[in-house]
């Protein structure tokens, strides 16, 4: 039985995947670079209205969990800037998902936030 490749899925890449992304099939350069771009595609449907994708929304929340195990890893993330932009990561999906509630919690406000004046 061949043992499964503990190098990243991205042609031309031979880093190896930390133990947290192993699911994720990715070096850590490809990760953050991966969960970046579909946050900010998430975020730009948020603030323009069009809603987030449920299934996106959820890929990007299990997320969360992937990075604290990486981030708790055994000096997995040894460089101070990729520890770093893992954090803005949980940050950027912590502030997606609380502006996500918002917006289901206060469904008459617009995007902006600012309420709607009644006629009366």
């Amino acid at each position: 039985m061949a043992t499964p490749s503990r190098s990243c899925v991205v042609p031309g890449c031979d880093l190896e995947i930390p133990e947290g992304l192993k699911s994720q099939g990715r070096c850590l350069d490809h990760y953050i670079e991966d969960a970046f771009q579909k946050l900010d595609q998430a975020s730009d449907f948020s603030r323009s209205g069009q809603g987030v994708d449920p299934n996106s929304l959820k890929w990007l929340l299990t997320q969360v969990d992937c990075i604290v195990e990486t981030l708790s890893g055994e000096a997995t993330v040894s460089d101070p800037e990729k520890h770093l932009k893992l954090l803005e990561l949980i940050l950027g999906i912590a502030n997606l998902n609380e502006h996500l509630r918002h917006q289901a919690i206060l469904p008459g406000r617009p995007v902006d936030g600012v309420p709607k004046q009644h006629a009366g």
